[in-house]
Protein backbone atom coordinates (compact mmCIF):
# COMPACT_ATOMS: atom_id res chain seq x y z
CA UNK A 1 0.00 0.00 0.00
CA UNK A 2 1.81 3.09 -1.22
CA UNK A 3 -0.41 5.38 0.88
CA UNK A 4 1.16 4.17 4.13
CA UNK A 5 4.81 4.98 3.42
CA UNK A 6 5.85 8.50 4.38
CA UNK A 7 6.88 10.49 1.31
CA UNK A 8 10.39 11.94 1.07
CA UNK A 9 9.04 15.06 -0.66
CA UNK A 10 5.46 15.55 -1.79
CA UNK A 11 3.05 12.64 -1.40
CA UNK A 12 1.97 12.74 -5.04
CA UNK A 13 5.54 12.74 -6.37
CA UNK A 14 6.50 9.84 -4.12
CA UNK A 15 3.49 7.81 -5.27
CA UNK A 16 4.45 8.40 -8.91
CA UNK A 17 7.97 7.11 -8.23
CA UNK A 18 6.62 4.06 -6.37
CA UNK A 19 4.15 3.27 -9.15
CA UNK A 20 6.80 3.51 -11.86
CA UNK A 21 8.99 1.07 -9.92
CA UNK A 22 6.11 -1.38 -9.41
CA UNK A 23 5.06 -1.16 -13.08
CA UNK A 24 8.49 -2.50 -14.11
CA UNK A 25 7.37 -5.76 -12.48
CA UNK A 26 3.95 -5.87 -14.19
CA UNK A 27 0.35 -4.95 -13.48
CA UNK A 28 -0.41 -2.80 -10.43
CA UNK A 29 -3.75 -2.79 -8.61
CA UNK A 30 -4.70 0.12 -6.37
CA UNK A 31 -7.42 0.08 -3.74
CA UNK A 32 -8.68 3.15 -1.96
CA UNK A 33 -6.96 5.56 -4.32
CA UNK A 34 -9.05 8.46 -2.99
CA UNK A 35 -8.39 10.15 -6.33
CA UNK A 36 -10.19 13.24 -7.42
CA UNK A 37 -10.51 13.45 -11.23
CA UNK A 38 -7.55 15.86 -11.50
CA UNK A 39 -5.34 13.47 -9.51
CA UNK A 40 -6.20 10.53 -11.77
CA UNK A 41 -5.34 12.66 -14.80
CA UNK A 42 -2.03 13.64 -13.21
CA UNK A 43 -1.14 9.97 -12.68
CA UNK A 44 -2.06 9.21 -16.30
CA UNK A 45 0.22 12.01 -17.56
CA UNK A 46 3.09 10.78 -15.39
CA UNK A 47 2.66 7.17 -16.60
CA UNK A 48 2.45 7.44 -20.40
CA UNK A 49 3.72 3.86 -20.86
CA UNK A 50 0.70 2.40 -19.08
CA UNK A 51 -3.08 2.36 -19.25
CA UNK A 52 -5.08 3.26 -16.15
CA UNK A 53 -8.48 1.66 -15.70
CA UNK A 54 -10.41 2.98 -12.72
CA UNK A 55 -13.82 3.53 -11.27
CA UNK A 56 -15.89 6.21 -12.94
CA UNK A 57 -16.31 8.04 -9.65
CA UNK A 58 -12.74 7.98 -8.40
CA UNK A 59 -13.72 8.20 -4.75
CA UNK A 60 -16.76 8.38 -2.51
CA UNK A 61 -17.33 11.01 0.16
CA UNK A 62 -18.59 9.90 3.54
CA UNK A 63 -19.42 11.50 6.84
CA UNK A 64 -17.20 14.41 7.73
CA UNK A 65 -16.33 15.02 4.07
CA UNK A 66 -13.48 12.47 4.17
CA UNK A 67 -12.56 10.77 0.91
CA UNK A 68 -12.46 7.01 0.62
CA UNK A 69 -12.79 4.39 -2.05
CA UNK A 70 -11.56 4.40 -5.58
CA UNK A 71 -9.96 1.40 -7.27
CA UNK A 72 -7.70 1.15 -10.30
CA UNK A 73 -5.74 -1.32 -12.38
CA UNK A 74 -2.64 -0.01 -14.14
CA UNK A 75 -1.32 -2.13 -17.00
CA UNK A 76 2.06 -1.49 -18.65
CA UNK A 77 1.64 -1.12 -22.43
CA UNK A 78 4.30 -3.72 -23.27
CA UNK A 79 2.42 -6.70 -21.81
CA UNK A 80 0.30 -7.25 -24.90
CA UNK A 81 -2.97 -7.49 -22.98
CA UNK A 82 -6.22 -6.49 -24.61
CA UNK A 83 -8.95 -5.24 -22.26
CA UNK A 84 -12.11 -6.56 -23.89
CA UNK A 85 -14.56 -5.23 -21.33
CA UNK A 86 -14.51 -2.85 -18.39
CA UNK A 87 -17.40 -2.58 -15.98
CA UNK A 88 -17.85 -0.56 -12.81
CA UNK A 89 -19.93 -2.84 -10.63
CA UNK A 90 -20.00 -0.61 -7.53
CA UNK A 91 -18.83 2.99 -8.10
CA UNK A 92 -15.71 3.63 -6.08
CA UNK A 93 -15.50 0.06 -4.82
CA UNK A 94 -15.61 -2.73 -7.45
CA UNK A 95 -14.20 -2.69 -10.97
CA UNK A 96 -14.22 -5.70 -13.34
CA UNK A 97 -12.00 -6.12 -16.38
CA UNK A 98 -12.01 -8.94 -18.94
CA UNK A 99 -8.63 -9.32 -20.62
CA UNK A 100 -6.94 -11.52 -23.21
CA UNK A 101 -3.70 -11.72 -25.10
CA UNK A 102 -4.25 -11.54 -28.88
CA UNK A 103 -4.42 -15.06 -30.28
CA UNK A 104 -5.02 -16.69 -26.90
CA UNK A 105 -8.20 -18.48 -25.84
CA UNK A 106 -7.50 -17.75 -22.16
CA UNK A 107 -9.67 -15.02 -20.61
CA UNK A 108 -8.69 -13.24 -17.43
CA UNK A 109 -11.51 -11.78 -15.33
CA UNK A 110 -9.93 -9.36 -12.86
CA UNK A 111 -11.80 -7.66 -10.05
CA UNK A 112 -10.26 -4.69 -8.27
CA UNK A 113 -12.09 -4.36 -4.98
CA UNK A 114 -12.28 -2.09 -1.95
CA UNK A 115 -14.57 -3.30 0.83
CA UNK A 116 -14.92 -0.47 3.36
CA UNK A 117 -14.56 -1.46 7.02
CA UNK A 118 -17.90 -2.34 8.60
CA UNK A 119 -19.55 -2.15 5.14
CA UNK A 120 -18.22 -5.30 3.54
CA UNK A 121 -21.61 -7.05 3.38
CA UNK A 122 -23.38 -4.00 1.92
CA UNK A 123 -20.70 -3.59 -0.73
CA UNK A 124 -20.75 -7.31 -1.58
CA UNK A 125 -24.56 -7.18 -1.91
CA UNK A 126 -24.33 -4.19 -4.26
CA UNK A 127 -21.67 -6.07 -6.28
CA UNK A 128 -23.87 -9.17 -6.46
CA UNK A 129 -26.81 -7.13 -7.82
CA UNK A 130 -24.65 -5.82 -10.68
CA UNK A 131 -22.80 -9.03 -11.48
CA UNK A 132 -23.83 -10.65 -14.74
CA UNK A 133 -22.51 -11.27 -18.27
CA UNK A 134 -19.27 -12.88 -17.14
CA UNK A 135 -17.90 -15.97 -18.84
CA UNK A 136 -18.48 -19.19 -16.87
CA UNK A 137 -15.55 -20.36 -14.80
CA UNK A 138 -13.79 -23.04 -16.76
CA UNK A 139 -10.60 -24.20 -18.35
CA UNK A 140 -10.18 -21.06 -20.45
CA UNK A 141 -11.11 -18.54 -17.72
CA UNK A 142 -8.99 -17.38 -14.80
CA UNK A 143 -10.75 -15.22 -12.20
CA UNK A 144 -8.72 -13.04 -9.85
CA UNK A 145 -9.79 -10.58 -7.15
CA UNK A 146 -7.28 -8.06 -5.81
CA UNK A 147 -7.62 -5.13 -3.49
CA UNK A 148 -8.35 -4.19 0.09
CA UNK A 149 -10.99 -6.52 1.49
CA UNK A 150 -10.72 -5.31 5.10
CA UNK A 151 -11.26 -8.81 6.46
CA UNK A 152 -8.17 -8.84 8.68
CA UNK A 153 -10.17 -9.00 11.90
CA UNK A 154 -12.38 -11.85 10.68
CA UNK A 155 -11.23 -15.16 12.06
CA UNK A 156 -11.63 -18.38 10.13
CA UNK A 157 -12.89 -18.86 6.60
CA UNK A 158 -16.59 -19.11 7.29
CA UNK A 159 -17.57 -15.55 8.12
CA UNK A 160 -20.56 -14.08 6.32
CA UNK A 161 -18.55 -11.64 4.20
CA UNK A 162 -15.95 -14.29 3.30
CA UNK A 163 -18.68 -16.76 2.24
CA UNK A 164 -20.38 -14.07 0.15
CA UNK A 165 -17.12 -13.10 -1.58
CA UNK A 166 -16.30 -16.74 -2.31
CA UNK A 167 -19.78 -17.29 -3.79
CA UNK A 168 -19.38 -14.26 -6.08
CA UNK A 169 -16.05 -15.47 -7.42
CA UNK A 170 -16.91 -19.16 -7.76
CA UNK A 171 -20.30 -18.89 -9.51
Amino acid sequence: NINRVPPPTSAMKWKHVALKEQLREGIVALAETRWLPAEKNEFAEMLPAAMIYSTEYPCQLYYGGQRRGGVALIIPNGLGLLVEALRILVPGYVLRLKMKRPGSELTWVVYVVYLPPREQIETLEAWEKEEHDIPPVGVDVITVAVGDLNMDGELGTGTRSQRRLRALLED
